[in-house]
């Protein structure tokens, strides 16, 4: 069961952090919709939780569930800030640290 839900969110993790390269930088669809205003930035947040959600239905801890959120609202809120936010995504893949701390907990 677990095998199938972190399939999932390794593909969503991956398409939102690291679908793309750009030399030596690998980026997503998060980097991309957040250049649209405000709602690039609500798209990508609903697309980050469902890592949380998935976690939640695999039974994660309270204190990762709480990583994982702190992980998202971070970049969120650096994501709200014009030219800066752009690169939120690229430098601190709040996906990708998710979809460690899923698979630190299903290993």
């Amino acid at each position: 069961m677990h095998e199938s839900e972190l399939l999932l969110a390794e593909r969503i993790a991956t398409l939102l952090d690291n679908q793309f390269r750009f030399g030596r930088w690998g980026f997503g669809l998060d980097a991309i919709l957040d250049l649209l205003p405000v709602g690039g930035d609500v798209i990508v947040l609903v697309l980050s939780l469902s890592l949380v959600a998935i976690g939640w239905r695999i039974g994660l801890s309270r204190a990762a569930l709480a990583r994982m959120l702190a992980n998202i609202g971070l970049a969120f809120v650096i994501g709200l800030v014009p030219v800066i936010g752009e690169f939120s995504y690229i430098v601190l893949r709040p996906n990708m640290r998710n979809l460690g701390i899923l698979k630190a907990y299903t290993h």
